[in-house]
């Protein structure tokens, strides 16, 4: 699932490496995880048509 972090945190798709899920940043992560972000509130669902939107945000953004 695609997903668009809120707020930075701490996550694991296998329960073994534990990786920086930064926000502001789009990530393909596994339905368990993306579930977990959504309960805690952390991240929201991103189809194809929001992730070009947000690109074209942090074009603008950057200056």
């Amino acid at each position: 699932m695609k997903i668009r972090m809120l707020h930075t945190r701490m996550g694991t798709e296998d329960g073994y490496l534990v990786k920086e899920y930064k926000k502001g940043n789009i990530y393909n992560v596994s339905q368990w995880l993306a579930r977990y972000f959504f309960k805690e509130k952390v991240a929201v669902l991103v189809n194809d048509a929001m992730q070009k939107l947000y690109k074209k945000e942090s074009q603008y953004n950057e200056f």
